[in-house]
């Protein structure tokens, strides 16, 4: 696994991520993104059951997601489909985004 370290509102946070290397420069993971932006949802890098559970609740490659709230605790708080979700930093660092072309 390669650590990557990220920058959450001025402050440097590591986590692993063994897919981390592969990323395109417009590609990035939810727990780095920005607060107030749309993404797409490029794919979710996740076993079996958490990806049926987030697919249940409308969090599926290809989807428009808006970043509502990232702090440097707490849930990241998201807008999928005009319904509001809270996701844990775990499940936050296994769905890949796409930045959106303005």
């Amino acid at each position: 696994m390669e650590n990557q370290e990220l920058k959450l509102n001025g402050k440097k946070e590591n986590f692993k991520n063994e897919n981390a290397s592969h990323l395109d420069e417009d590609q990035l993971f939810l727990i780095s993104a920005q607060k107030n932006k749309k993404y797409k949802i490029e794919k979710i890098i996740a076993g079996q059951s958490l990806t049926q559970r987030l697919c249940s609740i409308g969090i599926v490659p290809g989807e428009i997601i808006f970043i509502n709230d990232i702090s440097n605790w707490g849930p990241i708080t998201v807008v999928v489909k005009g319904v509001k979700i809270a996701l844990g930093r775990g499940v936050a660092c296994k769905i890949l985004l796409r930045k959106l072309k303005s």
